[in-house]
Order: C-alpha cells, then structure tokens, then sequence
C-alpha cells in the first residue's frame, strides 16, 4: 500500500513539477529538466504547458486557438460527467483551473474505475497507482491525441506553416485543389446554383435554392455514395458510408529547416573567412575552420571575438544577417529528432534518420518501399513552384506496371516526388470507421484497426466521450471497454476480414495527397471512401486529425511530436529575436 500511494504522490510531483517549469520559463521542451526519461510524459506534459501559451494566438481556422477549441469541444466530456469540456475553455485561467485541479482528480477516479479488483487490496492498489500515472503523464486515449494533434498544428500554423497548405482544411478549397490535381475526391456538382423542388411545390424550380460552393456558395452539393460489397457484407441494413481514415506524417519541415541550418552553418563560415581576409588577417585566417558557435578563429582577436572596429566591423555586422537560423553548437551531433537510444518498428523511424545526407525509409520494422510501397506516378509529381505544388503533365498514358494513379494511368515515378514521397512521408495509423444501422453518418461508429496488408483488427467506439447532460453523470456504458470481433449490429465478423488492394487503393492514396497538396504540414488526417462504383476518393482533408484509437507505435509518434515540438521552439525564439531586432 505504502509503494502505491508513494507511486501517486511520485506521479502527481512530476506532473505539477513539468507542468508549472514549463509555464514558468516557457523553456524549449529540451530545456525541461524533468520527464526526460519518459519521452510520451514529457509531450503530454508540455503540450499542455504549449496549449495555454497559445491560447491568444491567432489559429488557422479560428480567432484564436482557444476560441478553436471552444468550438470543438462542446460535444465532448469526460465520461462519466456529462459536462461539455468547452466549458473549461471559457477563459484561460478555467483551462489552468482545469489542469490543475480537475484533470489530477479526473485521472484518479478514471483510474479507480478502470482498475480491476486483485486477490488483495495491496494489488489492486497498485493497478490503481500504475493506471493513475498513464492516465495523468502519458494518457493514451483517442481524445489524449486528438489534442496533441491539434497542439502541433496549431503551433507549426502560426510559427512555421503555410496559411494556402491550412486552408485547405475547409473543405470547399480542398475539393478544387484536390480536383484541380487530379486527385479522386467525392463527385461533386459543378454547376453554380441549384434547386431542390419537392414534386407537390408549384411555381418555378422551387422554393430551396442553394448557391453551390464551385460560384463562392457555402454548400457543397454531391451525388450520395454506397460502401462497396466488401465492406457492406459487414455493416448493418441502413448503415452510412462507412470511410476509412488514414493518417499521415511528414517530416518535410523538419527536413526542410535541417537543411536551412546546414546552409546557414557554410554561408557563415565562407562569409567569415572572407571578412577575415577583407580584413587583413591573411589567407590563414580564411583557412581556419569555425569554432563552434559559428565564429572564425583564424579571424578572431584578443577574447576570441571578431574585431568589430572600422570597416571591418561594418563588414562583419553586414555578414551576421547573412544567417538564416542560430548555429548549432555542434554541427556533427546528430539532429534532435533522434532521442531513442535504439530504434524500434514502427513510427520511430520518421524521427530517427541518419545524419548522413539523404534520409532513409520513416518507419523502422515496415515493408520495404521499394517492394511494396509504389512511387507516385509521372503525372502526379510534385514541383515546387513558389511553394505550392503543381502537376506535370510528363505522363503518356502509356501504362506498364507503375502504380495506379488517380486518373487510371500507370507509369514510371519521378525523382522530386519519389523522394518526397518515400523520405518525408508515411503512414502513421489507419482506421475503419464502421457506421452504425440509422446513422447519416459514420461519425459515431466501431472503429476497426486496419494493418499495412489492410487486415482488420479487434473495434473499439469513443462514443461515450459525446454522452452529455446529469444522465450520463457517473455513468459509463460497458462499451466504454468493449472490444468487437464482429459488428455488434450485423453480428457479421469484422476482424480478420482484409480490404482488398489496401495499400495501393487507400492508403497510397493518402500518401500522394499528403504530398501534391501540403507537404510540409505534420500530420493530416484523410477521410476516404470505398464506394460500390468507381475508385476509392477523398472526402476530406483533417489537420487536427483524430487517430480514432488507430493502432501505431506510441513511442515513435512521442519521439516525433518532441522533435516538432523543439524545432518548433527554435523557430518561435528566431522569429521572437527577429522580432526585437526589428
């Protein structure tokens, strides 16, 4: 009992420990001296820090990130309260009350509830403490990261992401762009305005006129689809269209800023060798490597500092605005992003590269690319012109044994978006959200884990965390817990049933749309659909992307959310130190 509720209390310091340092300090997440040895507590942990320094800043799709989350969270609760977690997003300080207070007492009586009576209270006890710690330092519930997810994006928007990449969240521009590129997205129509006219109306087209989003409406008005036969001999009669959602990540940004740094790191050296030079220290001193920090020391005076007096200290003021980023103290260290001490399958590997030039494969552990993942095909490749990309048109349609392209045709990949699409992006988890019988939509539904071979596994719902209102208040539903085999409506087996062509069909899919139209965003969450006619489509593009209790490797996804995280944290001090300088 002793070691159980030292276990709670050890918990409990750490977390307000982490919580209030980083609130204090607004440190880098590398510069917290606790939970480093518990990479998914340390995320968790600041994130939450992150979450209330970005309260006012100004969010993608929202005035402000609070104000996002205020609109997301009205039909979410904690199960067993029933109340709106928006309510705890009225106002900073209830987000602070929230983390502070209600988030440490919601997590021990989450744990209380979730841990199974033992063969003596000793044991039970410790499940107790042990589910207490996960649940308050490194919870692993859907909605644990959804927020996470919403974290990142939130940030690398207003830090480091492209306003035309985020606004293609809504769902209007996505639609034009992906269509625009060729990518197979839902048939929508294309006329400008249109009628919808009950047969009993007199007069005219009718009464119901809908301005269609093509002409600058707000409605998107599309031909309604069917599951195809293979997932509708699994779903119940009066099921919905029931998508899959598959998310990506990509770490073209990281690679990108990487690369910044490195180029920043020789322009430096080159342009200090020639100050020295101009300067008159003589060839020698154009010669001499860069100490760390980025001085030259062949260059450098009494102290070790560049002299700054006369011309040459003009010289050398103009050349410092020559950097792009701050000089890494070493530049042979490896990058950051590699944290683990050893690598494992799975997502690790889209944070664990070499630091040699060109990087390898993301995922550890996965099915060689060049056997099981095709290129993109030429007629999709990706050209960056002006930051955006844009198709080129170098396919013949000449087909051959290249991977099926959205528009039919097969053929040989190009290099620009090979290399993006083998390196930079991969699938990080995939999900099969099976509607339930009377739904217009899968949105409350089982979801289904689906492997890389599109292998169904075990379904689980999230569905208790939208139970809102005093009925629901202590009182959880037993398919809080539950796990299906089969559909528990059709009572058809589910798991172990494999989706035909998955990996060409749906998930490359989402690869190359990750690529053509956002690259650089960090994780985006697609929405696509096997219907009963025609190829599988998009329907939409979520960058606050919900995993949906996806099955990934919770260590690397933590690895890959602390390398964002502290690049992220570079960028915000060199635009903060711009800024001022300014």
């Amino acid at each position: 009992m002793a070691a159980a509720v030292a276990g709670v209390l050890r918990a409990t310091a750490e977390y307000y420990g982490a919580l209030l340092y980083c609130l204090a300090t607004r440190c880098n997440i590398e510069g917290c001296p606790l939970l480093q040895h518990d990479t998914a507590a340390l995320v968790h942990v600041y994130s939450l820090a992150k979450t209330l320094q970005l309260w006012a800043v100004p969010h993608y799709r929202a005035p402000t990130f609070g104000a996002d989350m205020r609109a997301n969270l009205r039909n979410v609760a904690i199960p067993g309260t029933g109340v709106p977690l928006s309510w705890f997003c009225a106002s900073w300080w209830l987000a602070l009350l929230f983390m502070l207070v209600v988030n440490p007492i919601a997590c021990l009586l989450g744990a209380v509830y979730a841990a199974e009576g033992g063969s003596a209270r000793g044991s039970w006890l410790g499940k107790v403490a042990g589910r207490y710690r996960g649940l308050l330092l490194a919870p692993s519930h859907w909605f644990a990261t959804w927020r996470l997810n919403c974290v990142l994006v939130a940030w690398h928007a207003a830090v480091g992401g492209s306003a035309r990449d985020y606004a293609l969240e809504d769902k209007a521009p996505f639609l034009l762009e992906a269509d625009r590129l060729g990518l197979p997205v839902a048939p929508f129509v294309k006329a400008p305005r249109v009628f919808v006219k009950h047969r009993s109306i007199e007069g005219g087209q009718g009464i119901h006129v809908f301005d269609n989003f093509t002409a600058g409406g707000d409605w998107i008005v599309s031909e309604a689809l069917d599951n195809a036969p293979c997932l509708a001999r699994m779903l119940p009669r009066g099921a919905p269209l029931s998508t899959f959602r598959v998310v990506t990540a990509s770490v073209v940004w990281l690679e990108d800023r990487e690369a910044q740094r490195q180029g920043a790191t020789a322009l430096t050296s080159a342009a200090l060798a020639a100050a020295a030079v101009a300067a008159g220290a003589g060839p020698q001193a154009a010669a001499a490597p860069a100490a760390p920090g980025g001085k030259a020391q062949g260059a450098a005076g009494p102290g070790g500092h560049v002299p700054t007096g006369g011309d040459s200290g003009r010289r050398h003021g103009q050349l410092a605005k020559l950097q792009l980023s701050p000089l890494p103290q070493d530049i042979h260290t490896p990058p950051p992003w590699r944290r683990s001490p050893s690598p494992s399958p799975g997502a690790r590997r889209i944070v664990s590269r070499s630091p040699s030039p060109g990087i390898r494969s993301l995922l550890a552990g996965r099915r060689s690319r060049a056997s099981r993942s095709p290129p993109l095909p030429v007629s999709t490749s990706v050209q960056q012109a002006g930051g955006t990309p844009r198709l080129l048109n170098s396919d013949d349609g000449s087909g051959g044994a290249g991977w099926h392209s959205p528009t039919g045709r097969s053929g040989a990949t190009s290099s620009s978006s090979s290399a993006m699409y083998e390196r930079s992006i991969e699938v990080l988890t995939s999900v099969f959200r099976a509607g339930l019988a009377g739904a217009k939509t899968d949105h409350v539904s089982i979801c289904f884990p689906v492997d890389d071979a599109g292998e169904l596994g075990c379904g689980v719902t999230a569905n208790h965390w939208y139970n809102l209102g005093w009925r629901h208040v202590m009182r959880i539903p037993a398919s809080a817990s539950a796990t299906w085999e089969e559909h528990p409506q059709s009572g058809h087996l589910v798991a172990g049933q494999v989706i035909p062509d998955w990996w060409a069909s749906v998930a490359s899919l989402a690869l190359q749309a990750h690529a053509l139209l956002a690259p650089a965003v960090p994780l985006i969450g697609w929405d696509v659909a096997l219907p009963a006619e025609g190829e599988p489509c998009l329907l939409e593009m979520n960058i606050s992307a919900n995993n949906f209790n996806g099955a990934y490797d919770r260590e690397g996804y933590a690895d890959l959310l602390c390398s964002f995280f502290a690049e992220l944290g570079r960028a915000e001090e060199e635009q903060r130190l711009a800024g001022r300088a300014g």
